[in-house]
């Protein structure tokens, strides 16, 4: 497990939206493996049973979530990765953040698949095995997840241009 550690973390962080409940989902999943180890069959693709598990994780976590009503916690900064300068650490938390603006509102097979092929780079194929469907299902949710996404740059696109013309509107005053 140990390689793929980082990859089910992603995956699980990416497809839950929250990264401590993708460190769950990810625990989780270890825990899973270990407890199901032995229905493993040898020549059955290890990575795919692995990814499975940890979407199936995640979109179980998602499920649970929406059951249950939501409290607002305070927000904890994460501590910056040792290596990375501060400059780094900024970009990436904004790009994790705009990321996950645009992936919100997906349909959490649609995320899933987003997130398996888009972000992890794997193949249509590889997803389709990971979530236990057709590739044609697996391009058929990105297709329909990038869709929503120019969808909502395009909103987001349009906002800025108002609040840019409101401000230089005000400026003139």
């Amino acid at each position: 497990i140990g390689p793929r550690w980082d990859r089910i973390f992603r995956i699980a962080w990416r497809v839950t939206s929250d990264r401590e409940e993708g460190q769950d989902v990810a625990q989780r999943t270890c825990l899973r493996l270990w407890e199901n180890l032995s229905r493993f069959r040898t020549g059955e693709d290890l990575d795919g049973w692995i990814y499975r598990m940890t979407v199936n994780l995640a979109l179980d976590a998602i499920r649970r979530r929406r059951a249950r009503p939501e409290t607002p916690m305070a927000v904890v900064p994460e501590p910056e990765p040792f290596g990375r300068g501060p400059l780094d650490h900024v970009l990436s938390r904004e790009l994790d953040q705009a990321l996950q603006d645009v992936t919100i509102d997906l349909a959490p097979r649609q995320k899933a698949a987003f997130v398996l092929v888009r972000i992890e780079g794997m193949e249509p194929t590889e997803a389709a095995a990971v979530l236990g469907v057709a590739p044609s299902t697996v391009r058929n949710h990105l297709f329909q997840a990038r869709a929503a996404i120019a969808a909502h740059l395009t909103l987001a696109r349009r906002a800025v241009r108002i609040a840019g013309r409101d401000f230089l509107e005000n400026q003139h005053e």
